[in-house]
């Protein structure tokens, strides 16, 4: 019973720590120097008609209160979450291609951001 209760335990522990170091807050994301407290993607949409696009722009904030747009950076990966219903280019420009619900992010050095919207008809 020990053996599986210290096995648990140590299963616990170790996805806690993976998760840990996976989220966007860690203070230690460095970018030339500068410290990265967060990237935004804008516009803020709530929906796009199916058969448009929109350009989406990623930009980065460090700490010391400066920012950079990273959208067409290297470090950025841009995906989606159904590519189904709407795709996204390297460079942040989003098509909509059938109804639902989406996901698109834009990652910068493990860093991400998140937008969620709905394709309508």
């Amino acid at each position: 019973m020990t053996l599986i209760r210290s096995l648990c335990i140590a299963s616990f522990l170790a996805v806690a720590t993976v998760g840990l170091g996976c989220s966007g807050d860690d203070p230690d994301v460095v970018d030339n120097g500068k410290a990265i407290s967060d990237v935004a993607l804008t516009p803020g949409i709530d929906s796009l008609t199916k058969g448009s696009s929109l350009q989406f722009t990623a930009m980065v904030s460090y700490a010391d209160g400066t920012s950079k747009d990273v959208t067409s950076d290297s470090d950025t990966v841009w995906n989606t979450s159904e590519p189904n219903i709407a795709t996204v280019d390297k460079g942040g420009n989003v098509t909509a291609v059938s109804e639902g619900a989406v996901d698109i992010t834009a990652t910068y050095l493990g860093v991400r951001a998140e937008e969620s919207f709905i394709v309508m008809p």
